[in-house]
This record gives structure tokens, sequence and C-alpha cells, in this order.
């Protein structure tokens, strides 16, 4: 009778396998990925008379009960040379976009959780089809910024030109949060429910609707906070005034796409276990 060894596998040559097994699975999973997006953009709000409004609504009426708050001087936010109207609605949009992608992905993944049981499909579709989805809810409200910008902004700078990079790295920390955050709110319903909590005060903790504070306890948490840095300078290469943190930007850039590979194949090592246990 012939003898089989079994010997546990090198995990560094594990890593390897699973990243070259992605690289090589990635044309079927583009176009998986494209069919399952546009099926789900289609189906979103099928049934809704506003549609598509509804992704501008919550960010625009966030923006205009902070705008009447100042206003009646409620509260007494001074963001200098910058109208609070836009300053609060480019803050909300930034912040909009990283709790749309975190959240939108992290909502996606977990609905796809009865599909990987039954279906074998490449895992990294879903990955693609829904950053692609939460990139659309989170960047059309984005469009709302056309036609205010003219009436608030007295000139336009080469610096705004910088302003869809930063986006784009706010959408990459969201994506990272959410890819790091599926196994364990796969396995327990109570963690989707905690970072929606989370989420509500760190929007109080994030320079969204205020500036960056300059001493006491609320400067260092917004010191801590690593998305603070991201929307403070977007926005502040949106509307031109305001502080600017390039070499902590170049930093966090290197940091989310190494954190964000990082939590792709955590992702695709985990998911079979995942789905043994969603099977058991």
């Amino acid at each position: 009778m012939q003898e089989t060894i079994i010997t546990p596998g090198s995990g560094v040559g594990s890593i390897w396998k699973t990243i070259s097994q992605m690289r090589s699975n990635f044309p079927m999973s583009w176009e998986l990925a494209k069919r399952m997006l546009i099926r789900d953009i289609r189906a979103m709000y099928r049934q809704s008379v506003l549609g598509y409004a509804w992704i501008l609504f919550p960010p625009l009426a966030s923006s205009i009960i902070w705008i009447y708050l100042n206003n009646q001087k409620i509260i007494n936010i001074n963001t200098g040379s910058v109208p609070y109207p836009i300053f609060v609605l480019s803050g909300n949009l930034l912040w909009a976009v990283f709790n749309g992608t975190l959240s939108g992905m992290l909502s996606s993944l977990l609905d796809a959780r009865s599909m990987l049981s039954k279906i074998n499909i490449p895992h990294e579709s879903l990955l693609i089809s829904s950053f692609g989805k939460a990139a659309v809810n989170s960047l059309v409200p984005l469009l709302l910024l056309i036609p205010i910008l003219p009436f608030y902004l007295k000139s336009f700078s080469a610096q705004m030109l910088l302003f869809p990079l930063g986006v784009l790295l706010i959408m990459l920390m969201g994506s990272m949060f959410a890819i790091l955050l599926i196994p364990i709110a796969t396995l327990y319903t109570d963690t989707a429910r905690g970072i929606q909590l989370v989420l509500r005060f760190a929007f109080f903790l994030t320079p969204v609707v205020y500036p960056p504070p300059q001493a006491g306890i609320a400067k260092f948490i917004c010191d801590l906070n690593p998305l603070s840095p991201l929307l403070i300078t977007t926005r502040s290469w949106l509307i031109g005034d305001g502080p600017t943190y390039v070499s902590i930007m170049m930093i966090a850039t290197v940091a989310i796409v190494l954190l964000l590979a990082v939590a792709i194949v955590i992702y695709k090592i985990s998911i079979p276990y995942l789905i043994e246990r969603l099977s058991a």
C-alpha cells in the first residue's frame, strides 16, 4: 500500500499561491463583476418614484440642518474666509464618500453570503462589484458641487485638480476597513450594527462640519483620526483655503495601498473557511 504523508504548507507559499490565483482569475472576475454591478444598479431604485435622487438627499439634508443651526447662532462655527455653506456641504459629501464606501461594501459583501455558500464564483468579483456599487452611491452626490461652487468661490485654482485624488484615497480607506472587517462581520452579525454606531460617533469626532481644532482633547482626537488629514486636505484642495497635510497624505497613500492589498489577501484566504462555517 502506498503511503501518503500530508504536511502543513508554508504560510508564505500559501500567500503567494493566493496572489497568483487572484491574478489568473482577474479577467473572469472583472467580467462577472461588471454584470453584477449593472444588475444591482438597475435594481437599486427600480420601484422608487424619485429613483437615484435619493442618493443626493442624505448629505444635502445634513448640510442644510448645519447651515440653519449656524445661521441662527445656535452653534457658532467660524470657517474664516470660506462661506460656511460650501464648507459644510463639501465636508458632508466627503464624509458620505467614506461612510458610503465602508458601509456599502460591507453590506454588499454580507448580502452575498448565501450566494457564496451555493455558487462557486471568483471571490474577487464580489469585491469589484461591491466597490463599484459603493462608488456610484458615494460619488453621485459630489455632482451637487458643480452648480454650487461658482456661487461661493471667486476663482478656481490649479490645486482643485487634486480633489479627485483625495476622493479616491478616502474611498480606498473606506474599502480597506470594509474588507478587513468582512471575516469578523460574516461570523458575528453584531459587528455591522456596532460599525454603524461607531460611524455615528466618528462623524462628530472628524472635522466634517467644523475646522480642525487647534488645542485640547479635540485636537488630540483629530490628530489620531486617520480620516482627518485626508478629509481636511481634500476639502482644502477644493475650496482653495484651509490647512493641507501633503506629507501626511503621501504617507497615507502608501499605507492605504499596502493595507488594502493585505486586506484583499486576508479576505481571499479566509473566504473558504467562512463558507465552511456558514454551510455548517
